[in-house]
C-alpha cells in the first residue's frame, strides 16, 4: 500500500520579495526498497517572517483648478427652404390617334347623297395597316348602294407620306365592282394621285374597263318607220350597257368660312367603242364639323352640295 504525502515548501527567491509554493501529491520511492514508502523526513521549522509594517504615504491633495468655461453654442443653422412641389398638370383629352403609338387610326364614313336622279348610300372604311411618323399604308373598302338597285363595291390599297413642307403625297389602286339594275356585273380597275395640305387637296384618278358590253335587251322583227308615210322594215335592235374607260380630276380649296368649308371644282372624261364620249365639268362645297361631342374625340360630320353638268345627261345635282 503506498502512502500519498502532501507536503507545503516554502521557498525563498533569488531575489526579491518571499512566497509559498504549493507541490501537488509528491509520491518519491525508496531507491533500496521499491515496496516501502520513503521515511519521511522531520519537520523543518522555520519561524514565519514578519511583514514590514506598512507606511502609507502621505496624501497629496488635488491642486484646485478653475472649471474651463463652456464651450460657445455653436450657430444656428440657417432655416432649409424645401422646394415647393408645382402641382400635376391637368391632362387633356387623348385623341384617338394618339392611342397605342399609332398617328393614323382607323375610320368608317357613312354617306347619304339625295340627288336628282337617284338617292345613293355609302360605308367608306379606311384602315391603316402599317405606319410610322411620316408614312403610312392604308386598306380602303367602299360599298355602295342606290334606290335603282345597283350596287358597287371597290378594295384598294394605298399609300400616303407626310414631307417636310406640310404636305401629304399619296397614291392608290382599287379594284371595282358595279352590278346594274339589269343583272349584269362590270370590272374595272382604277389608281389614283393624290396631294393634300391644311389649305389644299389635288387628286387625279385613271380608270380602265375589265368588262365588255353587256346585252339589256334586243328586238327582232318589223318596225314601222317614215313620216309622213310609214312602211314596215325588218330591224334587228339590241340594246347594249357597257362601262367607260376615263379619267377625273379635281382640286380644292380651304375658305375661311366655319370650322372647315373646301370648295372643289373638278373635271371628267370617258369613253368607249360605239358610244358617245362623256365629259364635263362638276363642283362641290362641303364643311366638315370636328369632334362631336356624342361620338367623342376623332368624329366628323360632312355636309356638302355636288353638282355635275356633261353633253348627254345635262346638269344633275348629287
Amino acid at each position: 500500500m503506498g502512502v500519498a504525502v502532501v507536503a507545503l515548501s516554502l521557498r525563498p527567491a533569488a531575489a526579491g520579495p518571499t512566497y509559498y509554493d504549493l507541490n501537488s501529491l509528491l509520491f518519491e520511492p525508496s531507491p533500496t526498497d521499491v515496496r516501502r514508502p520513503a521515511p519521511l523526513p522531520a519537520p523543518l521549522r522555520v519561524p514565519y517572517p514578519q511583514p514590514a509594517p506598512i507606511t502609507q504615504p502621505a496624501v497629496v491633495p488635488w491642486p484646485i483648478v478653475a472649471p474651463l468655461p463652456a464651450p460657445p453654442a455653436p450657430p444656428a443653422a440657417p432655416p432649409v427652404r424645401r422646394p415647393v412641389a408645382a402641382a400635376p398638370p391637368v391632362p387633356r383629352p387623348v385623341r384617338p390617334a394618339a392611342i397605342a403609338g399609332r398617328k393614323w387610326q382607323p375610320h368608317v364614313d357613312i354617306v347619304g347623297k339625295l340627288g336628282t336622279d337617284r338617292f345613293i348610300g355609302e360605308v367608306d372604311l379606311f384602315m391603316p395597316v402599317r405606319q410610322d411618323d411620316k408614312s403610312m399604308w392604308f386598306v380602303n373598302l367602299r360599298g355602295q348602294i342606290d334606290d335603282d338597285e345597283e350596287y358597287e363595291a371597290n378594295l384598294g390599297l394605298g399609300y400616303r407620306t407626310l414631307t417636310g413642307d406640310g404636305w401629304i403625297w399619296g397614291a392608290n389602286i382599287f379594284g371595282d365592282v358595279r352590278e346594274t339594275q339589269h343583272d349584269n356585273t362590270f370590272y374595272q380597275v382604277s389608281a389614283g394621285l393624290e396631294a393634300m395640305s391644311e389649305v389644299w387637296d389635288v387628286r387625279f384618278n385613271g380608270y380602265l374597263v375589265g368588262t365588255d358590253a353587256k346585252d339589256i335587251s334586243s328586238f327582232h322583227g318589223f318596225k314601222l318607220i317614215g313620216k309622213p308615210k310609214r312602211h314596215p322594215v325588218l330591224a334587228d335592235i339590241k340594246l347594249q350597257e357597257r362601262a367607260l374607260a376615263g379619267i377625273d380630276g379635281e382640286v380644292g380649296y380651304r375658305i375661311p368660312v366655319g370650322e372647315d368649308t373646301r370648295l372643289f371644282v373638278g373635271a371628267f372624261y370617258f369613253d368607249a367603242d360605239n358610244v358617245e364620249a362623256l365629259s364635263g365639268l362638276k363642283g362641290r362645297i362641303e364643311t366638315r364639323i370636328h369632334d362631336l361631342g356624342f361620338l367623342g374625340p376623332g368624329s366628323r360630320l360632312t355636309l356638302g352640295v355636288e353638282v355635275e353638268n356633261d353633253d348627254v345627261r345635262g346638269t344633275q345635282l348629287l
